[in-house]
């Protein structure tokens, strides 16, 4: 599955020692599956970081649904 990420930087590789504890849903890489909605958070994060916003693509195996040692969040679009 393809799932976006808006940001402020180029992401290359997903390193968790960079996300914050107290987001919505606690310390995680937040992506979506909805491209305009990583375009906006590009934009937005890119305003308040005084730089160009970044759009990462990224490919999703869907089987770390059923991996037990990581928590997933899923909403149906």
């Amino acid at each position: 599955m393809k799932v976006y990420r808006g940001s402020y930087v180029a992401i290359e590789h997903i390193d968790f020692s960079f996300c914050r504890k107290w987001r919505d849903f606690g310390r995680g890489f937040y992506v979506t599956k909805i491209r305009e909605q990583a375009e906006y958070w590009a934009i937005r994060k890119g305003d308040d970081n005084d730089t160009e916003g970044i759009l990462t693509g990224f490919e999703f195996d869907e089987s770390f649904f059923d991996d037990e040692d990581l928590k997933t969040l899923r909403f149906d679009c």
